[in-house]
């Protein structure tokens, strides 16, 4: 049964089955093709690797910032921490009210303690 299916029979002829040469035909072409398209898919393949290392640079680069916003922020809390803490010594110790002014000023103190944050005092401050 299983040779009547791979031979056709037509009026006493043997002819084998035509599909075998076909597919074998249409293998051949597909790995030629494949072949072809091998390079395209190594320069797409290059390229997607290439777009997902930048978007993980960028993704570093970005926590890098927040990273040194945050520090600047908590190093800013801390001064004006400070700050609060040296007024308040001040006032309990009762210094005379002409160097308490001068002492506590904000301005004075405040730049003070802060300078090393603001831009351009040679210290990198991401914002």
């Amino acid at each position: 049964m299983a040779e009547d299916k791979a031979i056709i029979k037509i009026d006493n002829l043997n002819i084998p089955d035509p599909t075998k040469p076909i597919s074998v035909f249409l293998e051949k072409i597909s790995s030629v093709i494949g072949e072809i398209y091998k390079p395209h898919q190594i320069k797409s393949l290059a390229r997607a690797k290439a777009e997902a290392k930048i978007i993980e640079t960028r993704s570093q680069i970005l926590n890098t910032k927040l990273r040194s916003r945050a520090l600047t922020r908590f190093v800013a809390e801390e001064a004006k921490k400070q700050y609060r803490a040296c007024c308040t010594k001040i006032e309990t110790i009762g210094i005379h009210d002409d160097v308490a002014s001068v002492v506590t000023s904000d301005s004075i103190i405040m730049n003070w303690l802060l300078s090393p944050l603001q831009p351009g005092s040679g210290i990198p401050v991401i914002g």
